[in-house]
């Protein structure tokens, strides 16, 4: 088997076929395991039960089991790891890793995640055997029978799952029919038999065996709900016993696929070099070709415009959700000094939502594309499913904001107010304790009177214009002397009583005008600042950003699609016109690639 693929290999890097030579590498790989793991693919109708098999199977028991079909997400168990984690893989083949919370992947979420990985502790499954959960057949959705589909290939044996009360239903039995699973071997487990007596599940199994044309190796019957699993059991212990000769047979199939489209390319390069002439129609068909896939690749842009426009709506309205309730709570809880705050907040929400719409956009256009496959609306898919948009950065929004001043320009001056009224205190009654309560009563009149009238710096300023200055109580006092004193007894105390009751470097005095003012003028203020900045200029500046973006990412997308065909186109169109070439210059050297191509073309048909 090494030397088949070896030829196969060598063969298809000759003619320059990167996907078969990528397929055929990978074959051989999992053929020369000792010990190879065996993919088995439930399928079933929706509400078979396909996942509550699983669950029943696992430690973790932590699969959504949904009540109506909401995803096209495959699902990949398996078994016997040290603790339980998820992988899930994006569109773009980025990983990434759930810990514990698999029940965290909830359907809904994962509309546009093609595949996820389980990894369960569970033993009571052999570790070389991999189940796969995959959508029911009774969906609506075209996307999820596509994905089921496009997965079945990689199926080395089948598990059909029906529900014993169902049977097999046609749908079951015509996607079968329709798919390319021949020759892998499948089996059959009836599901729900919890609620069937011995000889009710006997005699719907006697009447599948005598109307079932489907060649299954075995029939079993489970109940997950009672976990009666052990025919499911005695079951995995058969496969386990011939486990490398169901994938070898498997491999040997996938490999038969590849072989036979080698040998199709070689035919077409052989019967384009009968003549010159067919052999320049041939080049000119490679022009008519990329002409098609481009205009197709047109269309595709076309048509998912509407539903890009539908996602920036959506991006845009769930930034706008984010970022007000973010930063209103921020505003609400951290007091006044959270620029530095609203600041990280504003760009990490905005460029969490931009990543997020990138892989929206990619996501979209690679399903359009994919459902387009095998049909006159096809274009090439390999460069959409690798591309890597981590070149289009975020650029950090502008912020002009000062919260932490705001509701505070006269905090100095009504502060300052307070001390002449404490120092004014101490030179009456002679000590600081009289000053405090002086201060006290003084700030809590400044303070009923901030709460009560004062809503702007207008107020606040006429508040102080109010009070006694401290010019004029130094003329009252005659002399300003005297006062100083007081002043100095105050600011001593004010010092002492801020790193006692506050741990700040900040007086006491300070401390408490700015908390009066921040609640009377501040929180007000900055609310109204963060209002006013997410309408004006917040929200501005991220819908060009998204459009930017948007614009970015279909412009990438258009010419990697676009180079792609040129290239797929190219490769062919090198080839004929080598032969060309060769038949022009060298008759003799021409004659020899024929050979080999025809030669080529043997060995296949005989390692095939």
């Amino acid at each position: 088997m090494k030397m088949i693929f070896d030829q196969a290999i060598a063969i298809a890097k000759d003619l320059s076929l990167k996907d078969a030579y990528g397929d055929l590498c990978l074959l051989k790989s999992r053929m020369e395991q000792s010990n190879k793991d065996i993919v088995i693919p439930l399928v079933g109708e929706f509400s078979s039960g396909k996942t509550s098999l699983v669950n029943a199977l696992t430690d973790a028991k932590q699969l959504e089991v949904a009540s109506r079909p909401v995803t096209s997400t495959i699902f990949e168990v398996r078994f016997g790891y040290d603790h339980c984690y998820a992988e899930v893989i994006n569109d773009n083949g980025e990983v990434e890793r759930v810990e514990e919370n698999i029940a965290g992947l909830r359907n809904s979420t994962l509309a546009d995640v093609p595949l996820v990985r389980v990894y369960d502790t569970s033993t009571r499954v052999q570790s070389g055997v991999v189940l796969v959960d995959t959508p029911g057949l009774s969906s609506n959705d075209p996307k999820h029978k596509i994905a089921l589909i496009n997965y079945l290939p990689q199926a080395d044996a089948i598990f059909l799952v029906s529900d014993v009360n169902q049977q097999i239903t046609r749908s079951l039995l015509d996607f079968i029919g329709n798919t390319k699973i021949a020759g892998r071997p499948m089996y059959l487990i009836l599901t729900m038999c919890d609620n069937k007596t011995y000889s009710e599940v006997e005699a719907a199994k006697e009447y599948i065996r005598h109307n079932l044309s489907l060649p299954i190796e075995k029939m079993i019957t489970v109940s997950s709900k009672e976990s009666n699993l052990q025919e499911l059991y005695d079951l995995f212990a058969d496969i386990e016993k011939v486990k490398n000769d169901i994938v070898a047979k498997a491999i040997v199939s996938r490999t038969k696929k590849v072989i036979t489209n080698i040998i199709v390319h070689i035919d077409e390069l052989l019967n384009s070099t009968k003549s010159d002439s067919e052999l320049d129609a041939k080049i000119r068909g490679m022009q008519n070709e990329l002409n098609r896939l481009n205009r197709n690749i047109d269309n595709l842009i076309n048509d998912a415009s509407s539903a890009i426009s539908v996602k920036k709506d959506e991006c845009l309205r769930k930034f706008k959700d984010n970022v007000f309730t973010r930063l209103d709570d921020i505003v609400r809880t951290q007091g006044r000094d959270c620029d530095e705050a609203v600041y990280t907040a504003v760009n990490s929400i905005a460029s969490t939502a931009l990543q997020q719409y990138k892989r929206d956009v990619q996501q979209l256009i690679t399903r359009m594309a994919r459902e387009r496959q095998n049909s006159l609306s096809e274009v090439p898919l390999q460069s959409l499913e690798s591309l890597d948009m981590s070149d289009l950065v975020f650029n950090p929004i502008s912020y002009g904001l000062n919260l932490a001043e705001l509701g505070h320009q006269y905090d100095k001056a009504i502060g300052t107010t307070a001390k002449v009224v404490g120092a004014a205190a101490v030179i009456a009654g002679g000590t600081v304790a009289l000053a405090g309560s002086a201060i006290a009563k003084g700030g809590a009149k400044l303070a009923g009177k901030a709460i009560d009238v004062a809503d702007t710096a207008t107020d606040a300023a006429s508040i102080y214009s109010n009070i006694t200055t401290r010019k004029h109580i130094q003329q009252t006092l005659e002399y300003g002397k005297v006062l100083q004193s007081g002043m100095s007894k105050v600011d001593e105390w004010n010092v002492e009583a801020g790193k006692k009751f506050t741990k700040q470097n900040r007086g006491i005095i300070e401390t408490g005008v700015s908390w009066i003012t921040d609640k009377a003028w501040g929180k007000p203020q900055r609310r109204r600042a963060v209002n006013s900045y997410i309408d004006d200029t917040l929200v501005p500046e991220f819908s060009a950003q998204v459009e930017n973006a948007r614009v970015s990412i279909v412009s990438i997308i258009k010419q990697l699609l676009h180079d792609e065909a040129q290239s797929k186109v190219s490769t062919l169109e090198a080839s004929l016109n080598s032969l060309k070439q060769e038949r022009v210059s060298a008759k003799e050297q021409y004659q020899k690639r024929i050979e080999q191509l025809k030669g080529y073309k043997s060995v296949l048909i005989n390692i095939k």
